[in-house]
């Protein structure tokens, strides 16, 4: 489909919702993975600079280039990121004027500007970016889309993943066939058949939401309930832990077992450590707003956290559950 389009001289947008080179650096003898000191998450492996870099903290080292662990030269570099995508395009296609877009590349000032124009008047006719190409954009040139790894957000912890995956390929098929040509979309997956990329296809909004609402009921997911996320953080894990099942107590002497509020945990949070705080996380699911409000107004005025130097964050439905 590139080739073709390229013949038909048609821009061309792949779309990547993950930035860099290789999302994580393994040695194949031993095992080990490159991870952040600071966050419980591994180091991602950026070509251009030739190093490894945290995406939450900044956290950054040279590329190793042998195993820290057991000296080996088997240091290998596993999934992909824009920086990736560029290289291989280049290397397959013999076409160097490529254009990405992404956190990396749009630092200075004006330079989305400039990367969207030069797209715009035709300096270049292939654009590779993360989410900042995927919505609000008008390229009438552009008759072929690629949408590479559309699972990202399925494999999250997160209820809204298949929701946010909807979204993400909707938005990113409305890049092609803006002008006069008819416009090409390509998705790239590990679960064609998962309903939420199956009504992407059709652009069938009722039909996903049918199917979406079903598991949102039987779960007791929003719309039919309010979700109250609690994070506890701090550079001390016991005290972390503490502090969350502490909390947990004085919750249900709070709610005192009645059936209004549902409490979920404490656990780890899925991003149990970044910039060197431990997070423990308790999820509140409750029919009614305020009962929510009222709940967590009680615990906030506690102080049972004060004296281990505990934050604690707290949201109602929340965008993001890590």
């Amino acid at each position: 489909a590139i080739v073709d389009n390229l013949d038909k001289k048609g821009q061309i947008i792949l779309f990547l919702n993950r930035r860099g080179h290789s999302t994580f650096v393994s040695c194949r003898s031993c095992g080990y993975v490159a991870k952040c000191p600071n966050c419980n998450i591994s180091l991602t492996y950026h070509a251009k600079g030739d190093f490894l870099s945290c995406h939450y903290c900044g956290y950054s080292i040279p590329r190793p280039r042998r195993c820290p662990s057991c000296n080996s030269r088997y240091i290998r570099y596993f999934g992909i990121g824009t920086q990736k995508v560029e290289k291989e395009f280049k290397d397959s296609f013999r076409i160097d004027n490529v254009l990405r877009m992404d956190a990396d590349t749009t630092v200075k000032k004006d330079s989305h500007r400039k990367i969207l124009d030069r797209f715009r008047n035709r300096k270049s006719d292939v654009l590779i970016g993360t989410q900042m190409i995927g919505k609000g954009h008008d390229f009438p040139e552009v008759t072929l889309v690629g949408i590479i790894t559309a699972d990202t957000y399925l494999n999250m912890p997160d209820f809204r993943a298949a929701e946010k995956t909807f979204q993400t390929i909707i938005q990113a098929a409305g890049r092609a066939g803006r002008g006069e040509r008819a416009g090409n979309v390509i998705v790239q997956t590990y679960s064609p058949e998962h309903y939420s990329l199956l009504h992407s296809k059709k652009h069938d909004y009722i039909g996903f939401y049918k199917e979406e609402i079903k598991l949102r009921k039987a779960l007791n997911y929003p719309p039919y309930s309010f979700i109250g996320n609690i994070i506890f953080s701090g550079f001390n894990k016991t005290s972390v832990e503490r502090a969350a099942k502490q909390a947990e107590i004085t919750l249900l002497n709070i709610i005192k077992k009645s059936e209004v509020i549902e409490i979920l945990g404490p656990a780890p949070a899925p991003l149990s450590k970044v910039r060197n705080r431990h997070r423990w996380q308790i999820v509140l699911k409750a029919k009614q707003e305020e009962h929510l409000l009222e709940t967590m107004a009680k615990l906030n005025k506690q102080d049972i956290y004060k004296k281990d130097k505990i934050s604690v964050a707290m949201d109602i439905n929340p965008l993001n559950m890590l």
